[in-house]
Parts: structure tokens; sequence; C-alpha cells
């Protein structure tokens, strides 16, 4: 640790000085070197040091004892912790060829390069951030009273509640109990946070001069879509309406409304919860969203639905559609692609790069038409279907019956509470010739998407990328074509990332 005394030995053609030192910051390092050695046993000897102090002079005493000259001086005891740097200096007092006083300029090339505009709109924001500290507590305070089910009892309500869930009449009070709320709470309300979240981060990335005042969350649950819009998009937003129709499901949401709109400070944040969506105040919301809630509702019902999400999206705003990123949640995000798309003023924002048929539509897209589980399994085999990944973080009190069945696992905690959610999605924007006028420097609109983890291999990285022109793609990034530019984003890419570049060569494209 920093500012613990650390015990260094040097070794110097087989001779061994040991001393005791008091290392400040490792991140540092002094070199020095020496010419009265043979050439066979001439070593550059790494010496872990920093921020010299009075009881330093000792260290300095037994290096120069050896032959070895110091680098530091008292110009370095003011140097900033914070900014590594490496000093090297030979007996005559020379800097080496090679060795730089400064910032090693690869890092300043590097800094620059993921500040450039172009990778900072082709990165999406696929940060490990953990929970606010108000969303955990608030959940603290309603699981404190949750009743607790037997895993027997888990099951037979899990069953139930995957039979009801293509039912076309629909009772949202009996899909969504009192105990299937709470089970709810604790094991899905912060995976649906941080997917609603990195979602809404990417609509602020790319829609340039978004001013988020009102927002439409139809299917609330238990508030994650709150949360990550008041997270997201912060002071600005002045009214959330979150649509409900489970009355457990509204009142656990309705419970943590305070606590909500005083995570944000000097926020008039106004939350609104209904069972029903709005009538009157329409063309007014600058992002309406449906997240994991398509999937529950009966394809005969979901025109209507998506009809009327989209007349309560202002000109210029986004709707955005988010379900599992299983076979069923691909193939329901495919259904309401399609039907949005039909809608006037309607254009395609992510993840697709174009507005044509999906790749994967001619595979999934009847899959929503059966009920029957052994068909669905068959038209589902394999995961090649449009999904995308989100690592999570379960905090310890939802996991704490975990460890008190299993202690012998507590010791693998921080492996057992982090996830990756798969999900699908899709967000349309509503024409606004208004707002068209004003673009980005780049228009990432035509930019392929990762479809899949890149393939990172040695010299060269493999892409499979869905195209603009409505095909997939695999293309080989080698470094042959050049370290910089393309190589050096295709090793920072990640899976959903954009890729800017049109590679001729190297391109194979797959038939899905």
């Amino acid at each position: 640790g920093l500012g613990s005394p650390w015990r260094c030995l040097i070794v110097i053609a087989g001779d061994c000085i040991d001393f005791d030192t008091h290392i400040m910051n490792p991140n540092r390092a002094v070199y020095f070197s020496t010419n009265r050695l043979t050439p066979f046993f001439r070593r550059r000897v790494r010496f872990n040091t920093a921020r010299a102090t009075a009881e330093d002079v000792a260290v300095d005493d037994i290096v120069r004892s050896i032959g070895l000259t110091p680098s530091l001086t008292d110009d370095d005891i003011s140097i900033d912790h914070r900014d590594p740097e490496i000093y090297a200096v030979d007996d005559d007092g020379k800097v080496p060829f090679g060795v730089s006083q400064s910032r090693d300029e690869e890092e300043e090339a590097e800094l620059r390069f993921r500040q450039h505009p172009v990778v900072q709109l082709s990165c999406t924001d696929e940060s490990f951030d953990p929970a606010p500290e108000a969303m955990l507590d608030a959940a603290a305070r309603i699981l404190a009273d949750a009743p607790s089910l037997s895993k027997r009892e888990a099951f037979n309500q899990k069953e139930n509640w995957m039979n009801n869930v293509h039912n076309k009449f629909l009772n949202p009070s009996n899909l969504y109990d009192r105990n299937r709320s709470f089970e709810y709470l604790r094991n899905d309300h912060f995976m649906s946070h941080a997917v609603i979240r990195r979602v809404l981060r990417e609509v602020r990335k790319r829609v340039s001069g978004l001013d988020v005042t009102n927002a439409l969350d139809f299917g609330a649950g238990t508030g994650a879509g709150a949360w990550a819009l008041s997270e997201v998009f912060g002071p600005s937003l002045q009214n959330i309406l979150c649509v409900e129709t489970a009355p457990f499901m509204r009142s656990i949401a309705e419970y943590q409304s305070k606590d909500i709109t005083g995570s944000l400070p000097a926020s008039k944040l106004d939350i609104c919860w209904t069972a029903t969506l709005p009538l009157e105040r329409l063309d007014q919301y600058s992002i309406t969203m449906a997240a994991f809630v398509m999937q529950e509702v009966h394809p005969s019902n979901r025109q209507n639905i998506l009809e009327h999400l989209w007349a309560c999206t202002a000109p210029g705003g986004v709707l955005v559609v988010l379900e599992l990123g299983n076979a069923q949640g691909s193939a329901s995000i495919l259904d309401s692609r399609s039907r949005i798309l039909a809608m006037p003023a309607a254009r395609i924002l992510a993840p697709c790069p174009h507005a044509q048929e999906c790749p994967f539509a001619s595979k999934y897209a009847k899959l929503t038409e059966t009920t029957n589980k052994r068909k669905q399994r068959q038209r589902a085999s394999g995961r090649n279907f449009c999904h995308y990944g989100q690592r999570v973080m379960i905090e310890s009190f939802p996991i704490g019956s975990l460890i008190r069945r299993r202690p012998q696992t507590a010791s693998r905690l921080r492996f057992q509470n982090e996830h990756l959610v798969p999900f699908s999605y899709v967000v349309m924007q509503k024409y606004d010739p208004d707002a068209a006028k004003t673009s980005l420097e780049f228009d990432p609109s035509s930019w392929a998407r990762m479809i899949k983890p890149p393939i990172k291999r040695g010299g060269h990285v493999i892409l499979d990328l869905c195209q603009s022109n409505g095909s997939i793609e695999r293309q080989v990034v080698s470094r042959s074509k050049g370290s910089g530019g393309p190589y050096k984003l295709a090793r920072l890419s990640r899976w959903s990332d954009l890729w800017p570049y049109t590679l001729a060569p190297e391109t194979e494209t797959n038939n899905v």
C-alpha cells in the first residue's frame, strides 16, 4: 500500500544490498545504471521510490556507495504524485537516449485518440456503475418487510407467471401479485435500471440538443425507469408520467417517489403514477419508453399500444422499447420495430444502421405467433438473434439469503453478484424538420453496429457487423493496414459499439 515501508533488494552483478525505504508512490520509477560493471553484467536497475523525504538520506548514501547516482532532485519532491513519470540517468548525469523526462508521447497520442469525436460517438457506454445509494436504501427499506418465499413456492409462481404472459385478456393484478412484486424488486429491479440507464445514455449521446423535460414510462414496474431517467437527464427533467396497471407494483414504485426526487439537488421533478395511458396530453413527451413490457402484451394488442405511445412522443423525441435478450424478447423487438417504422415520421436511431428488414427477421419473425414452448425452442435454437449485454452488479442485500444458505460461497461473493444481462432494444425518433437542421459534426446514423463481441487475436481483430445496406458482414482488421486508426479502434471496441470505417479488403458476408 501507499505509505507503508517496503523492503527493497538491489542485485548488481551478483552482489545483494538489502535496505529499508519508504515508498510514497510506487507509480514512479527511478532508473540507475553503472559503467564500472563488465558488459556482461551491466544492468539497468529499477529502484522504486518517490518523493524523497528526510529519512531517505540514508538510502541515497547507500546508493552512492555502490557507484550509482540517484536521479531524484529537490525539484522532483514537488511533482504531483498523480503524474507518473520515468527518470533515468547514467553515471555521467546524462539522460540515456530514448528515455523521456516528460509524459510519454504514446500516452498523449492515446488520450487524443480516445477523445476524438468519432471515437466518442462509436463507443457505447458500458460502464459498471453501481446503483445510486438512494435507490439501494429505498429498496432495502421495502425488502425489510417483504415476505420470503420457499424454493417450491417461487418455482410455482414463476410457472404461473409464464403461463399468463401470452394471455389475450391479461389481468396485471393476477400477473404481479404481492409476492411476485417483491420478487421483482429483489431480483429484476436493479438489472432493469442498469439496462435502461445504458440505453438512455446512448440516446443522450446520439441526439444532440435533446431537451428532456417530460417523459412517459409505460410499464414502469417498480420505478427502475424513473430512477434511470432522473439519473441520466438530471435537473432538466420536470415531469415523469409512469403508467403501471399492476396495483402492487405501482404501490412499491410510489413509495420510492420521494427518494427519486430527493436524489436530485435543486430539482422540481414531479412524478405521477397512473394505471392508464393519457388520452389528452399527447405529443408532448421528449422520451416515451416501454421497458420489459411488450413481451407481456399479446401481439393483437401491441399495435394499439405502440400507436398510442408514438402519438405521445413529441416531434424530435424518441420512443425506446426494451426487452430481455432472449429469442422471445428479440422477436418482440422485431415486431415492434416493423410496426413503428410503418408509422408517420418514424426513423430508426439505434441499434440498427438501416431501416430495411432486419437480417434476423426471416428466422425469428414468426416466433410470437405461437405459445407452444416446444415450437418456440425449435424456432429459437442457437443464439443467432439480435441482442446485447450489460454488466450489472447486484448489491449484497438481495443475495443475503444465498450467503446464509451457502456460507462457503461468501468468499466468492465478488463474482457471484456480477451478472451479464442480455437485452434487445430499439430506439425510434420522430422526425422534426426544425431539429434536422442542427446535426452533429459526424453523423453516425449509417455506421455499422457490432452485433457480437469482437474477436481480438494477435495482430488482427474480427468484427461481426450489421451494415447500413441491411446485411451482416464479418470484417478482419489487421495490423498490416496500420497500427493507428481502424486497428486501434478495433482493439478498443466492445460489443454493441459502432464501426465508422469501411474496409473493402478482408471482408466476408455471412448468411443468417
